[in-house]
């Protein structure tokens, strides 16, 4: 059913913006690229005129709003005086990817809440906020032990620092990659994020933990088959990274760097990848409201072709 509206929107692949687990199979709804902004404002239209109630669903993420820097920052006092960590948390998805460095640093400070929720946002607003300050605030976490043993707002702190891809993350991403135990999880995450730090030294690291996990592993690696630990993410990012297509092998990936490690530097610019590949690894990096605009393209392609005879069906 999702071979139509796949093909219909594949010109429209782009490169990712700028991470949300590590990088699926795209054979679902998200099977799709990101929307045109001129499609993204018309997905708006039609939801505000397609005869809804015009209510919000209170399980969806608050709208970003761009407002101007002091209004952001009122906006957040505002809410910590309140002393309520929803009303802040939803303060913080909604003002806090204000570009301004004065913004940034207030809603660095909230990651070290006592609340996880309000944590959680002001690592989601950093992951997404372009101001150049914020790598060196996020940088400044690497040792807050309220974001590193909590695994959820662990995760989304490494996919933070893949997101803003600069190499300064390096040391932080190649830490401590454990293939066992708790920290499995966020080891995935930094797999995934070394993807988008375009350096020779991502590469060597994700060489070193394909070498450690695949030792007695079978040769074709699956995720949960017993096989080479984070087989599919170290797949994708070292194709990335390398422009290689050489599959799930950890023998197959290791003659290959034994060949060429030596001579090999890393492009700037990403390779072409894979259509099922590139379709997921564009989402892993979307904004929320931007994943949600390519879902409701998706959605509205399906329709058309329903529409038209049934061939949605498929």
């Amino acid at each position: 059913m999702l071979l139509l509206p796949t093909l219909l929107f594949a010109p429209f692949l782009a490169p990712p913006q700028d991470p949300p687990p590590p990088v699926p199979e795209a054979d679902n709804e998200e099977d799709l690229p990101p929307p045109s902004p001129e499609e993204s404002s018309s997905d708006d239209e039609d939801s505000s005129s397609g005869g809804g109630d015009g209510s919000k669903d209170p399980d969806t993420e608050q709208p970003v709003q761009h407002v101007p820097p002091e209004e952001a920052l009122k906006a957040l006092k505002d809410a910590v005086k309140e002393k309520d960590a929803v009303l802040l948390a939803s303060t913080i998805q909604t003002v806090g990817r204000t570009p301004d460095k004065a913004v940034a640093k207030q809603i660095a400070g909230f990651m070290r809440h006592k609340d996880p929720f309000v944590r959680m946002e002001a690592v989601k607003a950093l992951r997404f906020n372009e101001d150049p300050s914020v790598v060196g605030l996020l940088l400044r976490q690497r040792k807050n032990k309220v974001i590193l043993e909590d695994p959820e707002v662990g995760k989304e702190y490494i996919y933070a620092l893949g997101q803003h891809a600069d190499k300064k993350a390096l040391p932080i991403l190649t830490d401590d990659l454990r293939t066992s135990g708790p920290d499995r999880e966020i080891t995935a995450a930094k797999i995934v994020s070394l993807g988008r730090i375009r350096e020779t030294a991502s590469v060597e690291a994700l060489m070193d933990v394909m070498v450690s996990g695949g030792r007695g592993s079978a040769r074709r690696g699956r995720r949960g088959g017993g096989g080479m630990p984070f087989s599919g993410e170290l797949q994708t990012s070292l194709t990335v990274l390398t422009g290689e297509d050489i599959g799930g092998s950890s023998s197959d990936w290791q003659a290959w760097w034994n060949d060429s490690k030596k001579k090999f530097k890393v492009d700037k610019e990403e390779p072409q990848l894979p259509r099922k590949m590139k379709v997921a690894w564009t989402l892993q990096w979307l904004s929320p409201e931007d994943k949600d605009a390519a879902k409701k393209k998706l959605r509205k392609a399906i329709k058309a072709l329903d529409d038209l005879g049934g061939i949605g069906e498929d």
